[in-house]
């Protein structure tokens, strides 16, 4: 197997991990209580959040790990907001990998998020689209779940929650965008079944769920199935 460049939980990164997870989570959550009429005051209160998780990113991209896996010391150190006895067992799965690959996309991710809230701000004023700021808040903070997942299991937590919230982004006002909301559902869903499979080979074939810890050549037909799979 493969090993990390440097396996520590760094402080500044378990704390950035948290922040560009949760603080978009929580946010889309809060915005579900505030009523569609102040679209505008949503949309801005979602840019800010947009805004500080730049700041963020910025700030994550320019730490000094080349390579953070958080495992059991980031389960008792990062994860504060939930109760320790509850995770002694779990903590194994709520692992996250920081690398020179995963920053940038957290960078692009960024980058493309306040485009699109920019842009929604003069695109909502004239089409109506319930909630759409509390899910594309919570979209946001999948994304970033899932590209510093370091776990298979938790990847595929945050990338089905995905799969919802894409869906419920797209207005369903009329027949049209009801059946590219449908549409798309039915093409994520049908590759995200390739894609389990593929993960239950690879888990089947390493006996790990750890994206760090997986090293497989691709010298049989089912090592190559999987990697077309995924």
């Amino acid at each position: 197997m493969n090993e990390p460049l440097a396996i520590f939980a760094e402080p500044s990164a378990c704390l950035l991990l948290q922040l560009l997870i949760l603080i978009p989570l929580a946010a889309g959550v809060l915005l579900f209580v505030v009523p569609d009429r102040y679209q505008t005051v949503k949309g801005l209160f979602a840019l800010a959040v947009g805004l500080a998780i730049a700041y963020f990113s910025v700030s994550l991209y320019s730490t000094a790990s080349q390579m953070t896996v958080a495992g059991q010391t980031v389960s008792k150190t990062c994860l504060v907001l939930f109760n320790n006895d509850m995770i002694q067992d779990t903590g194994r799965y709520l692992t996250f990998t920081v690398d020179g690959l995963s920053k940038l996309i957290v960078l692009f991710i960024t980058t493309l998020s306040i485009l699109i809230l920019l842009y929604a701000l003069v695109y909502n004023r004239s089409v109506k689209t319930n909630n759409y700021y509390s899910w594309f808040l919570i979209t946001l903070g999948c994304s970033y779940g899932a590209v510093l997942s370091d776990n298979l299991l938790l990847f595929i937590i945050f990338w089905g929650i995905l799969c919802i919230t894409l869906y419920k982004l797209i207005p369903g006002s009329n027949e049209k965008s009801s059946a590219a909301a449908k549409k798309t559902m039915i093409i994520v869903g049908a590759s995200d079944t390739f894609m389990l499979i593929g993960i239950a080979l690879v888990w089947r074939l390493t006996d790990t769920l750890s994206i760090n810890g997986i090293s497989l050549d691709t010298t049989n037909i089912l090592t190559v199935s999987a990697f077309l799979l995924l």
